[in-house]
């Protein structure tokens, strides 16, 4: 008695010449260990297709990546190079010379920096003079301290 072929071995002429010698030498173990090896193969081969699908996808992800680090970084290059001409345009500044108003913008400057919240737990409050609008701010004597 002869075994039918199975539509998957059907379709391989491999497995069509080892199914029509299976029916002349039935008891043959190498025939079996054949077709258990060619069976091993063909898993092993679906699973390194898998792996470089896999691969080729993280590859292509890769290449975009730096396809799009390539274009910012010559896009900033460019906007640098083309915004460079606005430097010559800037207007020209007399230094100041009277020393409260220096004081004045110091101080304006100095109150718009930011908080450090370095450490929120305890946040010292510390009591400081504040000057009218307009008045002349006294220059700091040492660590921020006032002259009163």
């Amino acid at each position: 008695m002869a075994k039918k072929p199975s539509s998957s071995a059907t379709s391989d002429p491999v497995n069509e010449t080892a199914a029509s010698q299976s029916g002349e030498q039935a008891g043959n173990p190498e025939i079996a260990f054949l077709k258990q090896t060619i069976i091993e193969l063909r898993e092993r081969d679906a699973k390194r297709e898998q792996e470089m699908s896999h691969l080729s996808e993280a590859m292509s992800r890769l290449s975009q990546m730096s396809a799009i680090e390539c274009i910012l970084t010559n896009g900033f290059e460019e906007m640098s190079t083309k915004l460079a001409p606005l430097a010559e345009i800037r207007s020209n500044r007399v230094p100041i010379e009277c020393r409260d108003v220096n004081a004045r913008l110091a101080s304006m400057i100095a109150s718009t920096d930011r908080a450090r919240w370095a450490a929120v737990s305890t946040v010292p409050i510390t009591i400081e003079p504040v000057p009218f609008i307009g008045e002349v701010v006294p220059p700091a004597l040492d660590k921020g301290r006032y002259q009163s």
